[in-house]
């Protein structure tokens, strides 16, 4: 799975944000836990501002170039959420960003997200658009309780390498779907939160804007 690459900069009061085109391997890029933090709180801030195009963007086809699109004008018309970040420069895939967008409008609803998923996972089953998200739907389809723990975890915490353990066992049996797959905590994190976005929510017809 290849996803383009978010370059999120604040210096000196001034920010700037780019989505550059060209694509990466997730596993490629630097993950500090420092890095993932000032990503997660960048976009939480940004679906906090613009929820409606956040929420259009994540059930849009990731292989499109609509969707990268999509994130690209989500991080530069919210620039200004780069601000308050304790960071000069953080380089992450959009995958990660799109993940923390996933977790933050994830984390509101009317009901509990363990109620939310364990419904959505009695219903029809979501479409797969590779197979490590075919594996990452296996996994928040047999345990919408694990993944809403995991949510509930700090990013790069202890609490959350504890989830990810606890929820070994389903990994393992949905890895079928992805043998190839070796992802990291991060990476696992921000496909589980994508995947389960779409499995509560639905999808854009076709993966395609409305």
């Amino acid at each position: 799975m290849r996803y383009s690459v978010l370059v999120v900069s604040a210096l000196c009061g001034l920010s700037a944000t780019a989505l550059v085109a060209y694509p990466v391997k997730a596993a490629a890029l630097a993950t500090t836990p420092a890095a993932l933090k000032a990503i997660y709180q960048f976009g939480g801030c940004v679906a906090d501002h613009s929820r409606e195009k956040a929420s259009a963007a994540l059930k849009l086809d990731f292989r499109t170039g609509a969707y990268s699109r999509a994130l690209h004008v989500l991080a530069k018309n919210n620039v200004d959420c780069s601000r308050d970040a304790k960071w000069f420069k953080v380089r992450s895939s959009s995958l990660f960003f799109a993940g923390a967008l996933a977790e933050k409008l994830l984390s509101e609803g009317p009901d509990s997200l363990d109620s939310r998923l364990t419904h959505a996972a009695e219903g029809p089953p979501t479409q797969p658009r590779s197979n490590f998200d075919a594996m990452a739907i296996c996994i928040v389809r047999s345990s919408p309780d694990g993944v809403s723990t995991l949510f509930r975890s700090a990013v790069a915490s202890a609490e959350e390498k504890h989830a990810l353990a606890a929820l070994q066992p389903t990994i393992n049996a949905c890895h079928k779907f992805a043998p190839r797959i070796d992802a990291s905590d991060a990476a696992m994190r921000a496909v589980l939160a994508t995947a389960a976005y779409r499995v509560v929510n639905g999808e854009a017809p076709n993966g395609k804007a409305a």
